[in-house]
């Protein structure tokens, strides 16, 4: 393993670091839509402990997503996936795709993923809720290995 250069670790706050990541086209590729939506997180450290600042810079929790609508911060964030209609379809096929140990295909499982996403019909549901969908579901209590 080597160790980035030295410019990289010199980097005055994460948001930095990760711009100086990003001039790496391999790396790019991805980070380029990954990292301005994890920036809304950037306020909590390591292990989830609250701080305002960063190596002694002011953090600037501020990001946006691939369509263009910008955010700051955890909250604003959070309201704004809140508000898509395609975030629990998409919540429940990930949630399955980890029980279930396996791809999601479409072809087969989208009235599975449909069912639990749409849960009780309650406006609200939250992740206890999805996470109970998924588990009382007939694809995660007759799942088999694959070969």
């Amino acid at each position: 393993m080597t160790l980035p250069p030295e410019e990289v670790i010199s980097a005055k706050s994460g948001r930095d670091f990760l711009a100086m990541h990003r001039q790496n086209a391999v790396c790019a590729a991805c980070h380029n839509t990954m990292d301005p939506i994890g920036l809304a997180l950037e306020n909590y450290d390591a292990i989830g402990a609250w701080r305002d600042t960063d190596h002694g810079q002011t953090i600037d929790a501020s990001g946006n997503l691939p369509d263009g609508t910008k955010f700051t911060g955890r909250a604003e964030l959070e309201a704004t996936l809140a508000k898509d209609p395609r975030l629990r379809t998409c919540l429940t096929k990930s949630l399955m795709t980890f029980s279930l140990g396996r791809a999601m295909r479409d072809d087969v499982d989208a009235s599975y993923i449909d069912a639990v996403a749409r849960g009780t019909g309650a406006a609200i549901v939250g992740m206890r809720d999805l996470l109970m969908g998924v588990v009382a579901s007939d694809a995660f209590r007759m799942r088999r290995g694959e070969p």
